[in-house]
């Protein structure tokens, strides 16, 4: 029997040893395990809206690149022109001398039409004018050269329209005017920079594509189609305000408000994918780029983006389930060293279990005894302690301790769950009307329908009277009120047998959601108003902060 004896508290001692390094274990690694996925899904995803971010300021910047690029273009045709009309003006101004030696100093402008077939075919505007007699002697009528000896006559400002003018003095008092348009410079800047952005491609098959805008109130024909790589076919062609996608968005539209609105603007819509015929739902960023009228955009399609999510995420997978592996490998190498350490102390502890053997055994039925009281003890206690009598749910005391429990792991950065105060609509009446009999059945029946109803991490009490809490895990305050609404619904459409009688009921429902700076006696507080609000509404209600 002392053999046997020992034999079976070696066991034991192995046995139980184990199993608290097996609990420990447990105990380390479900909320290590827990947490880290916890962590991997917001990381996750933080990295889908950085990379979400960092592809709408990709886009944004090859836009603003491309208006950087206009304005440099734009300046080196004025800077280029401005050259050329300077060198030009030197060449008409020796055939202006000439021809005044052979026509006169004082001829009329009939007379200096004789520059015709001469100067007219230069792509420039050319004028010549006569200041002592305030006279226009002749013009080559390019470049708006009317509007532009008429600016002068008047002794007018002509570089808004005529931004590039050489001017070169007469001896005898004629200036010649050699200058490019505003419109003429600003046409030729324009021509060279759909040839830029045609040729330019950036990866994920993005491109730049430009509209002009010509009518600012919309409709039909509001905008021209300049520049489209994906849709060459269709550069020329107007657009309307009332086009739609085939999810039935108004791009044009949205576009047209944005830039009139603030200049520039991020929205979405379906389109084609360039080199193909499939239609997915783009990301785009448009900006006005105000001198020319152009709409410049670029964008990236979802699916685009949702692929290089997809590399990142499946990256990030393979961290993590490494990180577990070491954690798990830890973890066993512990187990190994722990069990090496009980048969080191069992060796010990031999000795010791040798002394205790025999009042181990006489005190055996004793102890057995004991603990069977004890333990009933403590269940009665419990049950005093913690537990209704009357509905079997939690009792104040209890929800009081799992609510500052919860609020606890919430500070340490735990979800956040809802408080749902819950009361009978018009209880003293039932009492009054029925008898307290009647009322208890009533509590203990309402208390089986809102258990019932609820998911299995959410925890019920009866709070006092006729009200009960709720405590809805893991919930933002859109689905405490919507498991409020689910409760309400189920006692107004759950009659309760009363004797002979059916009592139809219903409750009125207070949510809040938790926050780390509240306490309890806050929340519940809170919860009480909005359960008093719904009182005093009309009953039967939820009420909370958002409605």
């Amino acid at each position: 029997m002392e053999t046997i004896a020992k034999r079976t508290i070696r066991i034991g001692y192995y046995l139980f040893g184990f199993l608290v390094i097996f609990a420990v274990s447990l105990a380390v690694t479900v909320p290590y395990l827990i947490s880290e996925r916890k962590n991997y899904k917001l990381l996750t995803r933080e990295i889908e809206n950085t990379i979400i971010e960092e592809k709408k300021r990709n886009i944004k910047n090859i836009v603003l690149r491309t208006i950087v690029e206009l304005d440099v273009l734009r300046d080196m045709i004025y800077d280029e022109y401005r050259t050329h009309v300077h060198d030009l003006c030197l060449v008409v101004v020796r055939i202006c001398l000439m021809y005044t030696d052979m026509i006169g100093k004082n001829a009329s402008s009939k007379e200096w039409s004789c520059l015709d077939g001469v100067l007219d075919k230069i792509g420039v505007g050319i004028v010549v004018y006569d200041a002592g007699r305030n006279e226009l002697l002749w013009t080559n009528g390019k470049e708006n050269a009317a509007e532009f000896a008429a600016s002068i006559a008047r002794g007018g400002d002509v570089s808004e329209a005529f931004p590039e003018v050489a001017k070169v003095d007469f001896d005898d008092g004629k200036v010649a005017y050699v200058f490019m348009s505003r419109a003429a410079l600003d046409g030729i800047a324009r021509d060279r920079a759909k040839k830029l952005i045609r040729s330019v491609r950036f990866d994920l098959n993005r491109y730049v594509w430009v509209n002009e805008i010509v009518n600012y109130n919309g409709g039909d024909g509001y905008a021209v189609r300049v520049v489209h790589p994906n849709l060459p076919e269709t550069e020329g062609e107007l657009l309307s305000t009332l086009t739609q996608d085939i999810n039935g968005n108004f791009p044009y539209k949205a576009e047209l408000e944005g830039v009139k609105a603030s200049g520039e603007l991020y929205f979405s819509y379906y389109f084609k994918k360039l080199g193909s015929d499939e239609i997915t739902k783009k990301l785009t960023y448009a900006k006005l780029y105000k001198p020319f009228d152009w709409v410049v955009a670029t964008g990236i399609h979802y699916d685009d983006i949702d692929s290089i999510i997809s590399k990142r995420r499946q990256a990030f997978e393979q961290v993590y389930d490494s990180q577990v592996m070491v954690f798990l490998a830890m973890i066993t190498a512990v187990f190994v060293i722990c069990g090496v350490m009980l048969y080191v102390f069992e060796k010990q502890l031999n000795s010791m279990v040798n002394r205790f053997v025999a009042k181990i055994k006489s005190n055996e039925a004793e102890l057995r005894c004991e603990k069977e009281k004890l333990s009933e003890a403590y269940k009665e206690l419990e049950g005093v302690a913690f537990v209704d009598y009357l509905t079997g749910l939690f009792n104040r005391r209890a929800m009081c301790d799992i609510i500052k429990g919860r609020l606890e792991q919430c500070r340490l950065g735990g979800a956040s769950f809802c408080l749902i105060l819950a009361d009978i609509d018009k209880f003293k009446a039932i009492n009054d009307a029925h008898g307290h009999d009647a009322g208890d059945i009533v509590l203990k029946s309402v208390a089986a329908l809102l258990k019932d109803a609820l998911r299995k991490d959410d925890v019920l009490s009866r709070w006092g009277g006729e009200e009960f809490l709720l405590m809805a895990n893991a919930s933002d305050l859109a689905g405490g009120v919507a498991l409020a609404e689910k409760l309400r619904r189920i006692v107004a459409s759950s009659p309760i047998r009363v004797g002979e009688s059916l009592i139809d009921l219903t409750m009125t429902f207070g949510v809040v959601e938790s926050a780390c700076d509240k306490t309890l006696d806050m929340l519940v507080k809170e919860a009480d108003q909005f359960l008093y609000a719904g009182k005093e509404r009309s009953r039967n209600c939820v009420v909370s902060s958002g409605c």
